[in-house]
Formats: structure tokens, C-alpha cells, sequence
């Protein structure tokens, strides 16, 4: 959606829904949601993380795959 309509996309909530799904209990929504942040957000440096999302992602890094 975001690379097909950019406009669409920029009217909707989505880059907050994807946010809000950083902190799914399922580890494979969380790598999924930030890549596709990071890929939205890359114009102003990819997707920002502070202390809290640091740390929260940290404590469930066993929860994660190699790859995520």
C-alpha cells in the first residue's frame, strides 16, 4: 500500500497500527512491523526506537529467530 499510494497511505492510521504492533505477543508480527517501519520511515533515518523499545525488545529476544 505504501509503495503503490503513497497519498492513500499518508490518510490513514497505519504507520501507528504498525507501532502499536511492535509490542505483539507473536515475534514474527514485531520483525515484520519494524521492517515495514523502517522502510516507510527511511527518509528521516528508519524507524526511531527509544529506551523503553530497546529494552522491551531486549527482554524478549528469546522469543526471536535468528533472522528477526
Amino acid at each position: 500500500m505504501y509503495k503503490n499510494s503513497r497519498k492513500e497511505f499518508k490518510a490513514t492510521n497505519f504507520v501507528e497500527k504498525l507501532h502499536n504492533l511492535v509490542k505483539d505477543p507473536d515475534p514474527n508480527v514485531v520483525i515484520n512491523a519494524i521492517q515495514a517501519l523502517n522502510e516507510i520511515e527511511e527518509n528521516t533515518g528508519g524507524f526511531k526506537v527509544d529506551s523503553k523499545v530497546v529494552i522491551y525488545l531486549l527482554n524478549r529476544i528469546k522469543d526471536f529467530n535468528e533472522w528477526g
